[in-house]
């Protein structure tokens, strides 16, 4: 006799083999562990987990808004499906935050839990396996790839999935996926999205239901379609209210952006002082309440900058969660240490988060209050990721006997009310994007928006003694050196890199001499010597790399501008003063790196 399914009898008898297959016994399902909230179930996501079983074994999207529990009804379906499921997430982030789901929601066995990840490469067990990777790993071509990567790449290949699952599944479209998705063999393929749309396709349709159907009708069609309005209006998301706050350029950074070109462009519109400035009167309006908030850029620099004055203005407790560093920062973002600082967001260890949106789609934030769209693209998938970042509200079940009245009106009582922010510099690059923004609120209903005066605002702050980072003129140039600086550091960067592995590359050579020799001596005393001295050369290799560090960091401070920037300077006829204040004097004068003599090649 089967033992419970609560108790693991299913997971054991899969675990032997003995579930699915012509001549065994059928398959019966894992479950949630009884503790797990999960067992508790929202109208949408009993509506989701609905529209999948009715459409047994068809392939298809289920459209849903962040925040009401995707993830959850992936976990629930990949468990009612067997005991072979794929998994496949855009970011390592939302590999991590799934396998965690898994092994803490469900029954499922640790050992048949395999997370695939740059820096987590687990083996796969061939008859149940719950396999959890990115797209990336497994997509593309074999060329470079590792031996341990084409032997799970193959084993992805060859397996006949019992259900293969695709989240954040607006990326499936994308040529370096499509083709490894449609080459799959699987049983079923479910893809679970907010945004069911694909930029190639925007300007070719006008129509929603025509986009999706020419973006998606290679995978499958809709199976169930839930709106933000909808959840929103049946207080299961948080109500949330936009505004947009318009802001002019400086006159220097005005003359600047004139004469830039490129990236360097965009730098400029999303580091405008006086954007910079409104932000930070947003950000201490919302630390006033206590709210914690997040910021959304799309540039590493920018990250960079705004996690730097929020700092400096309004204390510690802001961290950059992005999917790299910008040139020049000595920080490393990996999913794993990006899952920390979302724990440490979650657990009031810091006021908030300033997000690029390689990080954006993935956490599992519950309590943000606000959101900043300070520097990103206008792509509708994006957009719905960073809005569903504070849609996120309490949960509220009904009670027996309780009537829907009665507990849509509890939950209106109870709705979490949030902020979203629209930043928007006065000019080509900025309101482009924000115009595509707009045009993904109106498409889901949300049309209202409330325009602040930057003026009041920034007024209000500092009546409020709020320290604003960039009031005078001299750090607003300090700041545009940075900017002009950025495009010319990573150069810069790889050369200074390139010395520091030199400095330590002779004594990692002295001590892989050294653990040879070790191996092969017999003897105890020169053994013990060996280890000394590899010591002592451990310690050397130590010392090389902080000298070379500094020497990296003293490279990077004084890179030089191009021959643009320094036009850009002189261009802005700044007095004495205010180049003395910023430290800046030697930028009037100074030759660029462009133009020194050319008879040394």
């Amino acid at each position: 006799m089967l033992l419970p399914v609560a108790l693991g009898g299913i997971g054991i008898l899969a675990q032997l083999g003995l579930c699915g297959g012509s001549n065994m016994l059928p398959f019966q399902g894992f479950c949630f562990e009884q503790s797990s909230p999960y067992n508790v179930k929202s109208e949408p996501q009993e509506r989701m987990m609905r529209a999948i079983r009715e459409h047994k074994g068809k392939d298809g999207l289920i459209v849903a808004p962040c925040g009401i529990g995707k993830s959850s009804v992936i976990l629930e379906a990949a468990m009612e499906a067997g005991t072979m499921v794929l998994i496949l997430c855009y970011e390592a982030q939302g590999v991590h935050q799934i396998v965690k789901d898994l092994r803490e929601h469900t029954i499922l066995q640790p050992a048949n839990i395999c997370m695939y990840t740059g820096d987590s490469r687990g083996r796969p067990k061939s008859k149940f396996c719950y396999l959890v990777s990115t797209y990336g790993m497994l997509a593309g071509s074999d060329t470079k790839r590792s031996d341990q990567s084409k032997s799970m790449r193959k084993f992805v290949k060859e397996t006949v999935w019992d259900l293969v699952c695709c989240d954040e599944g607006h990326h499936i479209g994308a040529s370096t996926y499509k083709p490894m998705i449609e080459g799959l063999r699987a049983k079923r393929k479910l893809c679970f999205t907010a945004t069911p749309y694909r930029s190639e396709c925007l300007a070719a349709v006008e129509d929603d239901d025509e986009h999706i159907k020419k973006a998606f009708s290679w995978f499958g069609e809709v199976l169930v379609h839930i709106s933000w309005r909808e959840v929103d209006a049946a207080g299961l998301i948080a109500k949330i209210g936009r505004s947009r706050v318009d802001v002019a350029f400086t006159e220097q950074f005005s003359v600047a952006y004139d004469m830039s070109s490129g990236p360097q462009k965009q730098y400029l519109a999303a580091l405008n002082p006086q954007k910079l400035n409104a932000l930070v009167a947003v950000c201490a309006l919302h630390k006033a309440f206590n709210h914690g908030g997040i910021v959304f850029v799309t540039h590493l620099v920018v990250a960079t900058v705004v996690q730097r004055c929020l700092t400096s203005c309004l204390g510690d407790g802001w961290a950059v969660l992005s999917g790299g560093s910008a040139h020049g920062e000595d920080a490393t973002h990996t999913a794993r240490e990006n899952a920390k600082i979302v724990k440490r967001f979650n657990d009031g260890e810091l006021r908030g988060l300033v997000c690029t949106n390689v990080a954006a789609g993935a956490m599992d934030i519950p309590d943000c209050s606000f959101a900043v769209d300070l520097d990103t693209d206008g792509g509708r998938a994006n957009m719905a990721q960073r809005f569903g970042r504070v849609a996120r509200t309490s949960r509220i079940n009904a009670v027996p006997g309780e009537s829907p009245q009665s507990l849509l009106e509890r939950r209106l009582e109870k709705q979490k009310e949030a902020w979203y922010y629209d930043f928007v510099t006065r000019c080509a690059e900025d309101d482009g994007v924000a115009q595509r923004r707009r045009k993904f609120f109106a498409s889901e209903g949300y049309t209202e928006e409330i325009p602040i005066p930057v003026d009041e605002l920034l007024g209000r702050a500092q009546s409020e003694g709020v320290q604003l980072p960039y009031a005078s003129l001299a750090t607003q140039m300090t700041l545009l050196k940075e900017v002009l600086q950025y495009n010319s550091l990573k150069g810069v960067c790889a050369e200074a890199n390139a010395t520091v592995s030199k400095a330590v590359l002779e004594h990692s050579k002295v001590l892989q001499q050294l653990a040879d020799r070790l191996s092969k001596q017999g003897n105890k005393d020169m053994k013990s010597r060996i280890r000394k001295r590899m010591n002592a050369v451990e310690q050397l290799k130590r010392n090389a790399a902080a000298e070379a560090k500094v020497a990296r960091r003293h490279t990077i401070n004084n890179a030089p501008l191009s021959k643009a920037a320094l036009a850009i300077f002189r261009a802005l006829n700044l007095s004495m003063d205010v180049l003395d204040e910023a430290g800046l004097v030697d930028v009037a004068f100074e030759t660029s790196d462009e133009e020194g003599n050319s008879d040394c090649d």
